[in-house]
């Protein structure tokens, strides 16, 4: 093999790489380096301040309370999302009358722009007017002011979550779903397995890979939240109920204008993303099938 023939591949990786390089590692190195400035509105001009502004961010109650509700949305949204998206695979995977129309219902509000679909959800929510709290009154549930309690209000956007991202997870199991051979259920219905035991040994360890993918997307998107914040609570509230790691970010960058404490606040998300995908690895990808 010549030189030029050895250099090609990589000519066409290239551009990727250049992109890569631009837009996702200079921005990070620069977002570390920045993390050590103290650079806001007092010191308008880079002042080195070492660790002590990492000091001043963990000082500061809202960031535990930030990360405690980023957390918490997580745990609430995460699991639910991606068995209701199994669940919904598992039944839309079949030969039925007018079975494409709902796997079309079922996918539509992943396609929704997320303003469009907080702005319904905040008309959905509002007291007494609102759909939901009209119907829970005809229970017997009244003055429910979902997105105005600080006890609801983030359960309220974690709800909203899976009703958006379930459809779109059921996408990916229902393609796996398709490549698994039917030989597979023709043996164990012959052996008088229940549809039970046929989800545990078949389906679920076959979909594995594709579990994989979902919990990944899944916990990255769990983190990183900022317009339905903004347009369901307005400023994270009520009392911060709702602000999660990403809009507190944005709110100091962009409202208090520190551009110090947010890359410190940027760097700590970076460092939970890395180290959650890391240990989401190790954890799923475990006896992992891959036939």
């Amino acid at each position: 093999m010549n030189t030029r023939n050895r250099i090609k591949p990589y000519l066409l990786i290239l551009p990727a790489f250049v992109f890569l390089g631009l837009f996702t590692y200079l921005p990070v190195i620069k977002t570390i380096y920045y993390s050590f400035f103290r650079w806001n509105l007092y010191t308008p001009h880079k002042v080195f301040a070492g660790f002590q502004t990492y000091a001043a961010v963990f000082k500061d109650p809202i960031t535990w309370k930030v990360l405690a509700n980023t957390v918490l949305l997580g745990a609430e949204t995460i699991i639910p999302s991606i068995a209701l998206g199994m669940l919904l695979a598992v039944f839309l995977n079949r030969a039925l009358r007018g079975i494409s129309f709902m796997r079309l219902s079922v996918y539509y509000p992943s396609v929704l722009p997320t303003v469009a679909l907080g702005a319904i959800w905040v008309f959905l929510f509002i007291p007494y007017y609102g759909l939901v709290p009209y119907y829970l009154s005809k229970l017997g549930i009244s003055g429910v002011r979902f997105l105005e309690d600080p006890r609801l209000a983030l359960q309220a956007l974690a709800f909203v979550s899976i009703w958006k991202q379930a459809g779109y997870f059921m996408i990916f199991f229902l393609a796996g779903l398709q490549n698994i051979s039917p030989e597979y259920y023709e043996s164990a219905m012959l052996e008088g397995a229940t549809a039970f035991q046929k989800f545990r040994y078949i389906t679920f360890p076959l979909l594995r890979p594709i579990t994989l993918f979902v919990v990944v997307m899944s916990f990255i998107g769990s983190v990183q939240w900022v317009d339905q914040v903004y347009i369901m609570t307005q400023d994270g509230g009520p009392l911060d109920a709702t602000n999660i790691l990403v809009f507190h970010i944005y709110q100091t960058a962009f409202e208090y204008w520190d551009r110090g404490q947010a890359s410190v606040l940027t760097v700590i998300q970076i460092l939970i993303l890395l180290s959650g995908t890391f240990l989401i690895f190790r954890v799923v990808e475990k006896g992992m099938t891959y036939d």
